[in-house]
Parts: C-alpha cells; structure tokens; sequence
C-alpha cells in the first residue's frame, strides 16, 4: 500500500510543471491585422499625463494606413493596469507599427499590449544625424 500511495505522489510532483504565470502569446501578424480596428505606421509626437500610470497617452501623426480610415493625428494609450498588456509605449520622435483598436474613452488602445505596438524606428538625434552623412 505505501509503495502505491509513493508511486500517486511521484506521478502528481512529476506532472506538476511550472505554470507561466500571466503569459500571453504573440498573435501572428494576421491576428492581430483582424483584430484591429485600424493599423498604421506612425510617429510619436507628444505625450501626455505622467508615463507609466493610468490615463497616459501619446499623440501621433500617421504617416501610413494599412487598415481603417483614421485621421492624420491620432492618440493612444500608452499604459495599461495589467502588466502583460503594457503597450510601453511610445518615444516623442520614434516611428511605430501599430494595431489599434477604438475604446469607449477616445484613445485607441494596442490590440495585444506590447505586441501590438512596435517600435520600428528611432528618434532623430544630432548624433543619428551626424552619423547618416559620413
């Protein structure tokens, strides 16, 4: 009986793997261009309310739609409470390709928080600048 109830212990520990916690997977492009509202490429231009807390946002200038009619500025939330759905965006300057989707309170938001919102091109700086003409 005691080898029996050893045998029950080890089978359980033995398929007890870790668990990620809070893991969300990247949806291929085609998910995530489905689930969008709009798609875009497009340049951060300002940033309000304080970064990192709720109610952040940036605004952008779209510089072009690969899916949906949206104006030529848009704004996005930069921030969500559930940290697997951080956008972590965005960069005054920097270029993004973004899937959005429309929300009840005026911003758009990321489709699948950081994987929604990438990042696909760098600020411009007077030292990005000085290298590019050598």
């Amino acid at each position: 009986m005691r080898t029996v109830q050893l045998l029950a212990v080890s089978a359980v520990l033995a398929s007890s793997a870790p668990a990620l916690a809070n893991f969300i997977p990247e949806m291929t492009f085609e998910q995530k261009l489905s689930q969008a509202d709009v798609a875009v490429v497009a340049k951060a231009e300002a940033l309000h309310g304080k970064q990192g807390e709720n109610g952040s946002s940036a605004t952008l200038l779209v510089l072009r739609t690969l899916k949906g009619n949206p104006s030529a500025k848009i704004e996005v939330w930069t921030f969500s409470d559930i940290a697997e759905l951080n956008p972590r965006c965005c960069e005054v300057g920097a270029t993004y390709m973004m899937f959005l989707e429309r929300t009840p309170k005026g911003p758009f938001a990321s489709v699948q928080g950081y994987y929604g919102i990438v990042r696909i091109g760098a600020p411009r700086t007077r030292l990005n600048e000085a290298l590019s003409h050598r």
